[in-house]
């Protein structure tokens, strides 16, 4: 599973500070998510180039969808060090959306779409934790018995020299 691509717009999502927005560009063969910062002229570049906050909003809720299914997936195969990049990114979009929640704090259906995005996330952040926190707490358990094994294999070892030497001694 190559999940690069959904960490890279994650991470750039993660990138918008406030009054900044998202931009998609398609170009020959992809389609590009990018910030366009805030600017005095920033809605006539924007026009101009064709960047308009519905097919921004559309990528994001399709990149979340991405994202939900990605991390079910690496959560049902035990991916570790995905997990922790994925859950990474994903606090970092939550950051991003709640600047954008900002940026368009005057289009009521934006909100409400950013705060189901951002919710989503959550909830997807949120099952990262607890099966990073699960294997951190495995991890500390197998440390523990593998620790409590050894200490008895060294005894045992111990035990036997001395056996093995007493059992010497008497012949």
């Amino acid at each position: 599973m190559n999940i690069d691509t959904l960490l890279v717009d994650l991470e750039i999502v993660g990138q918008v500070k406030e009054n900044d927005k998202l931009a998609v560009c398609n170009v020959v063969g992809a389609t590009k998510l990018f910030v366009n910062q805030s600017s005095v002229l920033n809605s006539v570049y924007r026009r101009y180039n064709g960047f308009n906050r519905l097919d921004s909003i559309v990528y994001l809720e399709n990149l979340i969808t991405k994202v939900e299914t990605a991390a079910s997936k690496i959560i049902e195969a035990s991916f570790t060090d995905m997990c922790i990049s994925l859950k990474i990114s994903v606090e970092k979009a939550i950051q991003g959306i709640n600047m954008l929640k900002m940026t368009y704090c005057d289009d009521s259906e934006m909100i409400a779409r950013l705060t189901i995005s951002n919710n989503k996330l959550t909830k997807v952040f949120e099952n990262l934790r607890t099966f990073a926190d699960t294997l951190d707490q495995v991890a500390e358990v197998y440390d523990d018995v593998t620790n409590i094994v050894n200490t008895g294999n060294n005894r045992n070892s111990g035990n036997n020299r001395n056996n093995r030497n007493s059992g010497n001694n008497s012949d």
